[in-house]
């Protein structure tokens, strides 16, 4: 399972100008696509879920007869209480990739409760800061800002993950137990990732929010089901 937007944004569109599910298959045809655990390379077999909305799609690995995966993070699923996700009010893990390729945790991303009139507020105090709809990198450019943050799909947060991280687990104790609870996927507002440094030092880090997409917004325990009954 990983951000679906890995595959299908400008930068990984190898094969020409060809549609998001065009691209997702080419590349999985591609004998240079694959994963890496363990140090052992893993290709792709098939689709098991993917959504464009969510930001996520889930892949069958093609394991070669007498191998093995690793041990793989419980996922969180309509099977678990609702009580288990009380850390949302308070304190999650993340483990990742950030930026040169170094392997991460950051033990103390803060979970914090945004609604559409914050985003609609932040946006205005950048406005006046001198980001505008139209204002990119001192291009013209359709600016995404704050969009969908407020969505009951998506638990914002604060990290010191930026680009690089997208894919990474969302973890919280269970039982004893690590439970992924979401996935990393983006951060906030959407045009601040590609701007020079110099402008990136305008705006303070108040204005910067990240967010991942919340397991529990799909059915984890059918998905599973779905991959053994065609196995």
């Amino acid at each position: 399972m990983t951000a679906w937007h890995l595959f299908t944004t400008n930068q990984y569109q190898f094969h020409g100008n060809l549609s998001a599910q065009e691209t997702i298959v080419t590349q999985l045809k591609d004998k240079n696509t694959y994963v890496q655990l363990d140090k052992q390379q893993f290709h792709f077999k098939d689709f098991v879920f993917e959504s464009e909305e969510l930001d996520v799609i889930i892949l069958e690995l093609d394991v070669p007869e007498g191998h093995r995966l690793p041990p793989s993070l419980p996922l969180m699923s309509p099977s678990h209480p609702f009580g288990c996700i009380s850390a949302y009010s308070h304190k999650v893990t993340i483990i990742g990739y950030d930026g040169d390729g170094t392997k991460l945790v950051d033990i103390s991303c803060l979970t914090i409760q945004v609604s559409k009139e914050e985003c609609c507020l932040a946006r205005q105090d950048l406005q006046k800061m001198g980001f505008h709809d139209d204002w990119y990198n001192g291009k013209p450019h359709n600016g995404k800002w704050y969009n969908d943050l407020a969505h009951p799909h998506l638990l914002p947060l604060k990290t010191h993950f930026a680009h690089g991280a997208s894919g990474s687990p969302v973890v919280v104790p269970y039982e004893g137990k690590p439970l992924v609870i979401a996935m990393f996927i983006k951060g906030y507002p959407e045009f601040y990732w590609d701007l020079e440094d110099k402008y990136k030092r305008c705006i303070d880090e108040k204005f910067i929010i990240k967010a991942a997409v919340k397991l529990s917004m799909f059915d984890m325990d059918f998905i599973a089901d779905d991959i053994m009954d065609r196995s």
